[in-house]
């Protein structure tokens, strides 16, 4: 399913006993992909919502755009994309040369722009850790325990791993402790928001939260703040309607794309386009831009997307900024129906 919007929640909650009072505190920040605001409501998973009620609850409103990497990384830093360097799931780079792959900050540190809240930690003499999140590998920048993602290890070895790192002693426990879970996210682009599939994964994750929280405190651990949050929600696509490169381009600037005086890089519901500087590639950024918005007015493509050109972005995009990582063009689906 498409990713177009979304409110996504936050809660904060304190869990403290009397363990010690010198014990130092620890931060337990977990996401649940693809949790849509909604879901609270529409399916009442009954943990999450106590969490609500005990702590302290808010919606937010995702970054531009609506991703996974770059509102995860928007979480871990506290910047925008632009500043922190992960524009979308899939990006150009100008100053790097290449296209951006999730987990590119594994080989090339340089595709990140700000430090994650774990290295920041790490710097001032704290042990942190990781159990899958976006560029967590990332060189020169991982936490003290870091398990990489993969596909195997189920939610509850996740909560699990969790425990017992706050079972270690003092001084080697965490202060810090990240982990992201992906099934609601999954059920949502498999089988749509508003399938069974949805609800029973809200639901599976609400159970594991549950239990998480009550082996916290039959264990006692105190000072123990935990953050739950997530990156986005969904809507559902028409799949009669998907937006294609070869009915939103015509002859000539699919010749520019050929011969690489423009690049592409294609989203669910973005294509972001990168002009080269111009040499001898017989680009003329004016014409491209009308020649897109005459297309965008043909019967085929009339309300299936917005063009936007660099400088004249939405405010709330927060990429009106000289940066070599603002795409020169971006073109945007219509929500709800549409898709790039």
């Amino acid at each position: 399913m498409s990713r177009f919007i979304s409110a996504c929640f936050f809660v904060l909650f304190f869990c403290s006993s009397a363990r010690s009072e010198t014990t130092p505190p620890v931060i337990v920040l977990l996401s649940i992909d693809g949790f849509a605001y909604e879901y609270i409501h529409k399916h009442q998973p009954p943990n999450i919502l106590a969490l609500s009620k005990l702590g302290i609850s808010a919606k937010l409103a995702s970054v531009y755009p609506s991703k996974t990497f770059p509102n995860h990384l928007s979480i871990i830093t506290g910047k925008y994309p632009i500043h922190h360097g992960i524009t979308n799931n899939a990006f150009y780079s100008p100053e790097i040369g290449q296209h951006y792959k999730l987990g590119a900050g594994k080989k090339n540190a340089a595709w990140l722009k700000a430090d994650p809240l774990w290295t920041v930690a790490e710097q001032q003499g704290l042990k942190t850790a990781v159990y899958f999140w976006p560029e967590s590998e990332a060189l020169g920048k991982q936490p003290t325990y870091n398990i990489p993602f993969n596909t195997k290890d189920s939610n509850q070895k996740r909560f699990d791993q969790i425990l017992q790192w706050l079972a270690l002693p003092d001084e080697q426990r965490p202060r810090l402790i990240v982990s992201y879970f992906s099934t609601v996210d999954s059920a949502g682009h498999t089988y749509g928001p508003n399938s069974k599939e949805v609800e029973q994964s809200v639901q599976e994750i609400d159970s594991l939260i549950g239990k998480f929280i009550a082996k916290l405190s039959a264990d006692n651990n105190d000072d123990i703040t935990l953050i739950l949050v997530s990156d986005h929600g969904m809507m559902e696509k028409d799949k009669n309607k998907l937006i294609k490169p070869s009915t939103t381009f015509d002859a000539s600037i699919q010749n520019l794309i050929k011969t690489k005086a423009i690049t592409m890089a294609k989203n669910d519901t973005q294509l972001y386009l990168y002009f080269t500087p111009p040499k001898s590639n017989n680009l003329d950024p004016s014409d491209v831009l009308s020649r897109l918005k005459v297309i965008a007015e043909t019967k085929h493509n009339k309300n299936l997307y917005h063009i936007y050109s660099k400088g004249n972005y939405p405010k709330h995009w927060q990429l009106n900024t000289d940066s070599p990582l603002v795409p020169d063009i971006i073109i945007e689906a219509i929500p709800p129906k549409q898709r790039l």
